[in-house]
């Protein structure tokens, strides 16, 4: 929600999330994100951006993450529908150069080399690369969106090798269910005469769940999978 306080909790236990290595780096990237806007007012957050972008930043910024510096960010390789994934190219504290990857796991997941663990990156094989596809399709089974965030520290020869011999951080699962107010609309707009359609971008699993969650008169398209 957009609380500007949160809870953080591992099978019902509270959870301190910068506590632990691996959750405080894959929050650090979720908070870099330059194209959106979070404010505070009467203790909520207002937002404007993009609602992935932004429900990651949001995260970030109830565990306590630090704050994106805008100033720090040399190259900034947007998202874009053929590549799906984002890059930002940090400068840090010492100078170095570091890239912030985000994007769709079936796309980001064969780039990466290697993986993040509690004792530091760990060598990515095919096994393990499987099942963090698995797990990134069973959650976009459940209608989550997924998004993978992966990084890697230069130099690098050339700009396209910046996403290219990733450390996958991790997996973020978002909860993303239809607004309350979306069924009723439909139903209303149909007993006008009115035919209706839902326009969607996922995969064929989140379409299945889409169509699952009670909303029985609509037709899911999307250019994947649309006839």
């Amino acid at each position: 929600g957009l609380a500007s306080k949160g809870d953080f909790s591992r099978q019902g236990e509270d959870l301190d999330p910068l506590s632990e290595p691996g959750l405080a780096r894959l929050l650090t990237l979720a908070a870099w994100a330059p194209e959106i806007q979070i404010s505070e007012k009467n203790g909520e957050l207002e937002v404007v951006g993009n609602p992935t972008d932004l429900a990651l930043a949001v995260a970030a910024k109830k565990a306590g993450a630090p704050a994106m510096d805008a100033s720090k960010i040399e190259v900034d390789l947007p998202f874009s529908s053929a590549r799906k994934m984002a890059c930002l190219v940090i400068r840090d504290a010492e100078g170095e150069l570091d890239a912030n990857v985000r994007g769709a796991p079936e796309m980001l997941l064969d780039r990466c080399t290697t993986y993040w663990t509690k004792n530091g990156p760990h060598t990515l094989d095919d096994a393990a690369r499987d099942r963090f596809k698995s797990l990134a399709i069973e959650w976009g089974g459940d209608a989550m969106r997924v998004v993978a965030l992966a990084s890697r520290r230069g130099p690098v020869a050339d700009s396209s090798e910046w996403e290219k011999d990733l450390t996958l951080v991790g997996l973020v699962a978002i909860v993303d269910p239809p607004r309350q107010e979306v069924k009723a609309a439909i139903e209303q707009a149909q007993a006008a005469g009115i035919k209706t359609s839902l326009f969607i971008n996922a995969n064929k699993r989140q379409l299945d769940a889409a169509a699952q969650t009670g909303t029985d008169i609509v037709e899911l398209h999307t250019g994947a999978y649309a006839d």
